[in-house]
């Protein structure tokens, strides 16, 4: 279940507006907000299973929009294939009052370029991406955004990707997790090592096997005292990521965890690490970048076009370059040496009041979807 989707069902029913929601599971909540759901379990990468549900979820809409035609929709989706399941499944006549949120840019053909031994190396793991959220396919925005009534998106490269596809309005709508009432330690946490942190799966588009390298380079340059915590979801090959860690002799510089409370883990370290080969297959503004925003966690992670809007380097973030680990290793040590993080995370502060509250999240939505306290949801 989508963080970013329960938050923002709560808080436009705490506005007073009745909001209906409809996912393949449900999820807790104290407010009322009218649930249907068809799944007692689903799978996070079932590809099959995440179009049957998009599937049956408007085959569910149809039915209740027959009886609330005045119901205000608005669609989550993340791929130009999904698109093409609800303009199918989805009746017609309800599609003029539809908003869709799209989730996820596409692989342009100028990144599949650039990175193409990555994903040659990779191709039975991304195949499924170049076929259904990429160049390849993204004419079928172009085909059949216009059929709708507006686009949301969450990032401002995203915008400009859809810009060129349709003429369909599209609505940038930073995302913010959590209130603006949340407080943090005013002060970097004392650690008497340099702490690292890592959150997110194992997967090889998360260069995870890749900071292990840069961990070991880190250790044999033996210029700061460290401690590396991979916090390893259950996606990808944990497995294997165990075994670099032993092959490089590193048991005692990085520790696993698996159940954890983020914002203890992001207010404990002192830099996130995110060695990122790729922003296509995940949100282009992750909720970790932006949690870690809210926590005045500094940040190390590649350049990337698709993250400009949100990462500036030597103000929030420091640059890594995969392809010179030695560098990284630099980039790293730079934060001590250099003193950077106060700086880094006082500027994160002031970013995430400015843009990326809980508040500013919902606000966004309420306007585009014209909701105000009396509508229906």
């Amino acid at each position: 279940m989508s963080k970013n989707f329960v938050n923002l069902s709560e808080s436009l029913c705490a506005s007073g507006n009745d909001i209906i929601a409809i996912t393949p599971t449900g999820f807790i909540t104290h407010l009322p907000i009218e649930q249907f759901t068809f799944r007692k379990t689903s799978r996070y990468e079932s590809l099959l299973e995440g179009g049957n549900n998009l599937i049956r979820l408007c085959k569910l809409l149809n039915r209740l929009l027959s009886e609330k035609k005045r119901a205000k929709v608005n669609i989550h989706i993340a791929t130009p294939i999904e698109l093409l399941l609800v303009f199918w499944f989805l009746d017609s006549r309800y599609r003029n009052n539809t908003t869709i949120s799209i989730w996820q840019s596409y692989l342009s053909y100028q990144e599949f370029k650039d990175n193409y031994q990555f994903f040659i190396k990779n191709w039975t793991d991304y195949a499924h991406l170049l076929v259904f959220n990429s160049f390849m396919s993204s004419p079928i925005y172009a085909r059949l955004l216009r059929f709708f009534h507006q686009v949301c998106v969450h990032n401002e490269y995203q915008k400009k990707q859809l810009i060129r596809c349709s003429n369909l309005p599209v609505t940038y709508i930073p995302i913010g997790v959590f209130s603006e009432s949340f407080s943090k330690d005013t002060t970097q946490p004392h650690n008497e090592k340099l702490e690292l942190l890592y959150i997110g799966h194992a997967k090889p588009s998360k260069g995870v096997d890749v900071l292990i390298d840069i961990v070991k380079k880190v250790r044999d340059r033996n210029y700061v005292d460290f401690q590396l915590t991979l916090c390893l979801s259950g996606f990808g090959d944990s497995d294997r990521i165990q075994r670099i860690v032993f092959e490089h002799e590193l048991e005692q510089y990085v520790r696993f965890k698996k159940e954890i409370d983020i914002v203890k883990e992001m207010t404990s370290a002192d830099l996130f690490i995110l060695p990122l080969r790729t922003c296509v297959g995940t949100s282009l503004t992750p909720n970790l970048i932006i949690e870690a925003i809210s926590c005045g966690l500094p940040i190390a992670v590649p350049e990337f076009e698709q993250l400009e809007e949100i990462i500036q380097f030597d103000c929030n973030a420091v640059k890594l370059d995969l392809h010179d680990l030695d560098s990284c290793a630099k980039t790293i040590e730079s934060v001590v040496k250099e003193n950077q993080l106060p700086y880094l995370s006082r500027y994160q502060t002031v970013q995430f009041e400015q843009n990326h509250t809980l508040e500013h999240f919902v606000t966004g939505y309420a306007r585009a979807l014209r909701l105000d306290g009396r509508s229906h949801g």
